[in-house]
């Protein structure tokens, strides 16, 4: 979630124009987007924009109970959803990938960003969390895994079978059963996923500064693009 409406009254006088987007994983690349398309069209010059992610304080699902349609019985008989996980390994059976390679694409994943952070590639771009009795939490990203090796990623359990094997349907369907109904030729989900090769349950934080040309020039701002 981007929540600009608590802070931006903190910075001063109400003359800016804010809003709060929810769109579960993906707010803050919504909220980057929708200024990206504000300054695009004329209608804004200078967006602030980004998002933040708190899982140690607010559990994956406990706005749904771990259920994506808030356990709509009549919507599931209208349009059947899953979770991104069950659709991640729908689209990883489809096109033919194994656990190996996924977990190859990880470590592959780990070993890179381990080089960027070990260069300086990050630095200019994070800052130190603080609490509110000005002591340090971090100032390094939760989610990369440096020590991660093939063994160990290769012994981490499956995530989502048995999340897909969950009867939610009104016929007692299951969350891979709904996903057969747009997919039959998957037969079976093969479920490969785990916390090792998808994204991980981590708290994060980020915001961007976009605006048009012009607002740059008479702003004195560097360009990036």
């Amino acid at each position: 979630m981007w929540p600009a409406m608590p802070y931006w009254p903190q910075s001063g006088p109400r003359k800016y124009r804010e809003r709060q987007v929810n769109r579960f994983c993906g707010p803050g690349t919504q909220a980057i987007n929708f200024a990206a398309m504000g300054i695009g069209s004329g209608m804004q010059d200078c967006v602030v924009a980004g998002g933040v992610e708190s899982m140690s304080r607010v559990a994956l699902g406990s706005d749904c109970d771990g259920q994506i349609d808030g356990k709509n019985l009549q919507l599931r008989k209208e349009i059947a959803m899953v979770a991104q996980g069950i659709s991640a390994d729908l689209i990883a059976t489809l096109e033919g990938f194994s656990r190996e390679e996924l977990d190859a694409f990880a470590l592959s994943s780990q070993k890179k960003a381990a080089a960027a952070i070990e260069d300086g590639r990050f630095d200019k771009s994070l800052f130190m969390v603080v609490e509110s009795e000005c002591k340090n939490i971090t100032c390094k990203d939760e989610h990369p895994r440096p020590g991660s090796t093939a063994e160990s990623l290769a012994g981490i359990r499956i995530a989502f079978e048995k999340m897909g094997a969950m009867a939610v349907g009104p016929n007692g369907e299951t969350f891979d059963d709904f996903a057969f109904k747009v997919y039959p030729e998957a037969k079976a989900i093969q479920h490969m996923h785990t916390g090792g090769n998808s994204s991980g349950i981590v708290d994060g934080a980020c915001v961007v500064l976009l605006g048009s040309k012009e607002f740059g020039e008479k702003a004195c701002l560097t360009l990036l693009c």
